[in-house]
């Protein structure tokens, strides 16, 4: 490249001189900021309590990966019963809506340690489960358990505390698999036909799919402003939606329940995709996971294109036949065009593994890792994971929670569970971090050119610059952007904690 150089004056000179030595030393001062603060990480992550400490005050970008509100706390669960009235069943470890043979008032478990710890036991993963799968078969056993607290309630409540925590641990960003307009979405489910097709049910069941849009955005209205209202606007949590079909019921109803997310995606930014969940093992889910993803692929075409991430090699020999696992991966991103994919742990037994590794890394499709989940469901953990291998061939990877009340857990702690499993460094965690923004569905482009973190937008070069504020020209772009606002904001809190 060819450098031409224009008459200077002496001063102009002189000026350009120092504001080159002022952009290296802002340079190596930021360099340096990041080298110190690396060393305080090595020394916490001598102690998981000193790590806690510095991987809850550091800031992280988003929880791509979490259902809500089925990972809620079974505290918040019991908490919510009691105030509905409702009654516990020692028989089940259910909670019903009227007394019965046996049943007590929620309101027992307060002062019944035993059936209190029963019911934590039972809608958590804190009590003891025994064989290879028992915690795969108590964690989805937790489900039906705890939605018997929160089955008509307005979530707004449980948001709210999703937030607050979120909050507390300097978490920017919440990507939430939600049913908002539930009762809509289950009357457009009920309509579909088995001989729908992913061309006609659109049009067929218009009408109910325009009624459900319009409750769902009324639901979700309503929780932000609840939200708004009682988590405080300070450090703000953004939060967008997911809408999740279940791999285990009918094709019809699966196709129904993506048909009306796409179409509330139109017409509201705040829901981002939709997913496909369920034990991925379930015969129903074996058997029909290429109908599926075909159904998906024809919806996909119609509204544009959508973004899907879908819950794709969360299974092992402990639950499922080898046959399966051959191709999950790959399907769920051939046909079913997911932009990430959740968990990914039979990676290894796919068919052309390098050529695989190598799409996702051409094509920017990250892995959606669940460190305490994986390892309580499937027994997938430090080197039995396939987190090394994802790195080892460049695919890029994010750290979720799942669900956290169910796991006990929470993103700090999934943090703390990746450090310590697989040795990562100060920045290994930063990318990853960042990650969780960058390989976000949050609309518009990225603040960084090519995935790469070294190479912020021209415009924001003064982005780390002590004391940055944005110009009006990077307040425009910011304007048009959700994901590089919310990158700015994760880039200046990481700035400000590495002073």
């Amino acid at each position: 490249m060819s450098v031409r150089w224009h008459k200077m004056s002496p001063v102009n000179l002189a000026y350009r001189a120092v504001l080159v030595c002022l952009g290296l030393a802002m340079a190596s001062a930021a360099f340096a900021d990041e080298a110190s603060t690396a060393r305080r990480f090595e020394q916490a992550r001598q102690d998981e309590p000193s790590l806690i400490a510095f991987l809850k005050a550091m800031p992280k970008g988003g929880d791509l990966h979490r259902h809500f509100p089925a990972g809620i706390f079974a505290e918040e669960a019991l908490r919510l019963a009691i105030q509905r009235g409702l009654f516990f069943d020692p028989a089940t470890s259910r909670f019903e809506p009227e007394a019965g043979p046996g049943r007590v008032p929620a309101e027992r478990l307060l002062s019944d340690d035993g059936l209190r710890y029963q019911f934590l036991n039972a809608a958590s993963m804190r009590g003891p489960f025994t064989g290879p799968a028992g915690g795969h078969d108590q964690f989805f056993r937790t489900f039906g358990i705890l939605g018997t607290a929160v089955p008509n309630l307005d979530l707004a409540s449980l948001l709210v505390e999703m937030s607050r925590r979120a909050r507390l641990q300097n978490v920017q960003y919440l990507e939430l698999m939600a049913g908002p307009g539930r009762e809509g979405m289950e009357r457009v489910k009920s309509a579909a036909l088995a001989t729908d097709t992913p061309e006609e049910l659109p049009r067929r069941l218009k009408p109910l799919i325009d009624d459900y849009v319009t409750a769902a955005k009324q639901d979700l209205d309503r929780w932000e402003r609840e939200v708004a209202d009682k988590a405080g606007l300070d450090r703000p949590v953004a939060v967008r939606y997911l809408i999740a079909a279940a791999r285990t019921d009918t094709d019809a109803r699966i196709m129904a329940t993506w048909a009306a997310g796409f179409s509330l995606m139109q017409v509201d930014p705040r829901v981002v995709g939709v997913n496909l969940l369920a034990p991925e093992d379930h015969p129903i889910a074996q058997e029909g996971f290429e109908r599926q993803m075909r159904i998906l692929d024809g919806l996909w075409g119609q509204f544009g294109r959508p973004n899907i991430s879908l819950h794709a090699g969360e299974l092992n020999l402990w639950v499922s036949p080898v046959e399966p696992m051959t191709s999950r991966i790959r399907r769920s991103i051939e046909v079913g065009h997911a932009r990430r994919i959740g968990h990914g742990i039979s990676i290894a037994w796919e068919h052309d593994l390098p050529g695989l590794l190598r799409m996702m890394r051409r094509e920017g499709i990250a892995v959606e890792v669940c460190p305490t989940s994986n390892a309580v469901i499937l027994g997938v953990e430090g080197d039995r994971h396939p987190f090394r291998l994802y790195r080892r061939a460049g695919v890029p990877l994010t750290i979720n929670t799942d669900d956290e009340g169910i796991s006990r857990s929470n993103l700090t702690m999934e943090y703390v569970r990746a450090v310590r499993g697989w040795n990562l460094s100060y920045r290994d965690v930063k990318e990853l971090v960042r990650n969780g923004i960058e390989y976000s569905f949050l609309a518009g482009p990225s603040l960084f050119e090519g995935r790469d973190y070294r190479r912020v937008r021209p415009e924001f070069r003064k982005l780390r610059a002590r004391g940055w504020i944005p110009t009006p020209d990077e307040a425009r772009v910011l304007a048009g952007s959700d994901k590089a606002t919310v990158q700015v904001r994760l880039e200046r809190a990481l700035h400000e904690f590495e002073r």
